[in-house]
């Protein structure tokens, strides 16, 4: 970890910023204190702590970096409202955070990496690559910068993991800063308005169904083939259907919860209806719902949106053989913020080559 990517005050635990309060000179109730004015208030500056000592906030100003991000540009949509920050870290690397505005209810998408390993050929994130994992305290400063930016009376109802990268492929990273944010002491998030999505690490989807926080779960599923899977999400090669599908059902009922199943329509690739009848054959035996989401354009995928009668078919051949099923166009397609079009900026001249011809054709 270099000099500039290191834990500072954000990113700790009340337990940590006692321990640090009490190597500094202050007592562990001063760490809790800190604690609450960085995550529950969002102030950043030591001497705005107006309840701590005064030699112990000049110690931590020269000792405990906050390591804050600064806002490269923030970009709102004129049609829906949906605002994108770029955030850079100390160490000049930069990811995206989206305020989703829908009918008064506020949703922040978090990213948990800098790019994606994963190489999901419809995602932006992924023909990026990979760059690093984002630590707790980089998770966070996602949500607190975007509190600052709300307007009067808006207030956080939703987190979703969905921005850049895959969360269970930063598992320790992900789930601290997820109990940061539900912690009584910080924001005080409920953790059933919190949504983990992944590609379908299963390994990582049973770890997570023993964990003491209940996030809910999100399966970025896409295909009910491993043929058409494979070519979509990679990650299918190692956690085929067989594996993945048995994994959201133990999931769903060890939780007592529907899991949700995310699935990005694409014209002549997998809206067909013998897709969608396999669809519902395959996820029969799971509590679930589906979104489906229509594919969002990206500058070097060969992919198209169906029209809407096509999803509309879908979704009608669906319903009622699955329980819940909605049609979810993504916001903030017009500022590159819809789902898969996050990629912080990255110049389409750096792509891999892959990605810049068609990987799969109808």
């Amino acid at each position: 970890m270099t000099e500039n990517h290191k834990p500072g005050i954000l990113g700790q635990t009340p337990e940590e910023l006692a321990e640090l309060a009490g190597r500094l000179g202050g007592k562990p109730f001063h760490g809790r204190q800190i604690f609450r004015w960085v995550n529950q208030r969002g102030v950043f500056d030591f001497e705005q702590m107006t309840d701590l000592p005064q030699g112990l906030r000049k110690t931590l100003q020269e000792k405990a970096p906050i390591n804050l991000p600064k806002v490269v540009k923030s970009t709102t949509a004129a049609a829906d409202g949906a605002t994108k920050l770029l955030l850079q870290y100390p160490d000049r690397q930069e990811a995206e955070a989206v305020i989703i505005r829908d009918r008064g209810k506020i949703t922040l998408c978090l990213s948990t990496q800098i790019g994606c390993p994963l190489g999901c050929t419809f995602c932006m994130t992924g023909a990026m690559g990979f760059k690093r994992n984002l630590i707790a305290g980089e998770i966070t400063s996602q949500f607190l910068f975007a509190k600052k930016c709300l307007k009067p009376g808006e207030t956080v109802r939703n987190i979703v993991l969905m921005g850049m990268g895959e969360p269970l492929l930063n598992y320790d990273e992900t789930l601290k800063a997820m109990r940061i944010l539900t912690s009584e002491q910080g924001p005080g998030l409920a953790a059933r308005r919190i949504t983990l999505s992944t590609a379908g690490v299963v390994p990582k989807i049973h770890q997570l169904a023993d964990e003491n926080i209940k996030l809910k779960l999100a399966i970025s599923l896409h295909a009910a083939t491993n043929e058409k899977r494979n070519l979509l999400v990679p990650l299918n090669k190692k956690y085929p259907l067989e594996e993945l599908l048995p994994a959201a059902e133990a999931f769903a009922r060890k939780r007592k919860r529907r899991i949700t199943f995310e699935y990005i329509l694409i014209e002549g690739i997998n809206d067909t209806p013998e897709d969608a009848m396999l669809l519902a054959k395959k996820v029969a035996p799971i509590p679930c719902k589906i979104n489906l989401i229509p594919y969002n354009p990206t500058p070097f995928a060969p992919y198209k949106r169906p029209s809407l009668a096509r999803i509309n078919r879908f979704r009608e051949i669906l319903f009622p053989r699955t329980p819940a099923v909605t049609v979810r166009f993504s916001k903030g397609g017009e500022v590159e913020a819809a789902c898969g079009q996050l990629a912080a900026n990255y110049p389409l001249n750096h792509l891999p080559k892959k990605f810049l011809a068609p990987a799969l054709t109808p």
